[in-house]
């Protein structure tokens, strides 16, 4: 785990509040493939088997009470396509299933999730404040600042080249705003 600030660690891809036991994930776009599948491009479907084996293992890792999807959960912005219908149920239901809570900040691929949530029998909600901590998706300026903001939707990332190899890892960003 890596130090991002006092109480506030980063794990794999998820941030991390330990003093809350909760765990942040922004951006999970599921069902992606499908709408590639959909303009002719065809990917193997393997992002929902890989974003499943990090919760198991982040579960594995620390204790997590709350488990906060910090927006973009879905891929579609006009529909619910049924990869990412069944896909959100799969990943709800075994969090759910951990004895974990689960909470969906909606993000701007997010528009119409709220039956999603309602069937599933999670919170949808624009932001979390946790003490000190909002945790929003990062699509709108909110109406009450917080001393700390975690936010997705920005989808950082850094590329490590040597020679003609070049590989792309996604990262997190930490500032400070004056």
């Amino acid at each position: 785990m890596t130090p991002l600030h006092p109480g506030i660690l980063a794990l794999d891809l998820f941030t991390y509040l330990p003093a809350h036991k909760t765990l942040v994930l922004a951006d999970l776009h599921l069902g992606f493939e499908e709408r590639l599948a959909r303009d002719g491009v065809l990917v193997p479907r393997i992002q929902f088997n890989e974003i499943l084996a990090r919760i198991k293992w982040a579960f594995k890792q620390v204790k997590v009470k709350k488990l906060i999807l910090n927006g973009d959960i879905k891929h579609e912005f006009g529909r619910i396509s049924r990869q990412e219908w069944n896909e959100i149920a799969k990943l709800v239901k075994f969090v759910q299933g951990e004895g974990v809570e689960v909470v969906a900040v909606r993000g701007n691929h997010d528009t119409i999730f709220g039956p999603v949530a309602k069937e599933l029998n999670i919170q949808e909600v624009d932001e979390v404040r946790i003490g000190d901590v909002l945790i929003m998706h990062g699509d709108y300026i909110p109406k009450k600042l917080a001393p700390i903001i975690i936010i997705g939707h920005e989808h950082p990332a850094i590329t490590l080249k040597d020679n003609a190899k070049r590989e792309k890892f996604k990262c997190f960003v930490k500032a400070r705003l004056i």
